[in-house]
């Protein structure tokens, strides 16, 4: 039976140490600059602003924005086109981008930092699986 996966918001005083945290410090600003890039190339409803962090008891973590409370999302590279909440939107962007960030240590020969953001990476598809819309993100990612 696997572990229940809890969400906590991050606090105020601790956003500054989140991307660092989810993205490793290697990583971390390549990282955060692609999960805005994903959210504009996905979505036109997205307009930039500022977004919420949540931290997961199974040690990955993911960020969504403060926007609208639905976003309609095309993914052209797999054809995926449908509404998603804005927590499921962000998560999307933030799998896109620990991808991202994982080849890029990978590609750098960085070991330790691949390693994390593979792991934060499935373990955030752990999370996934328990919400309402994982099909959806699942679809979205594929």
């Amino acid at each position: 039976m696997k572990k229940e996966i809890t969400a906590t918001p991050v606090p105020e005083h601790e956003r500054m140490k989140f991307m660092p945290f989810l993205y490793t410090t290697y990583c971390f600003i390549l990282a955060e600059q692609t999960m805005f890039r994903t959210a504009r190339k996905i979505s036109k409803d997205y307009q930039g602003g500022h977004w919420q962090f949540v931290k997961l008891s199974n040690g990955s973590g993911y960020a969504y924005p403060e926007g609208p409370t639905k976003f309609n999302v095309r993914v052209s590279g797999n054809d995926f086109e449908g509404m998603l909440s804005r927590e499921a939107f962000g998560i999307v962007c933030t799998l896109f981008a620990l991808s991202n960030a994982c080849a890029y240590a990978f590609m750098k020969e960085k070991t330790a930092a691949n390693e994390s953001l593979a792991e934060r990476y499935h373990q955030l598809l752990d999370f996934v699986q328990t919400l309402p819309e994982a099909k959806l993100i699942f679809k979205a990612i594929d």
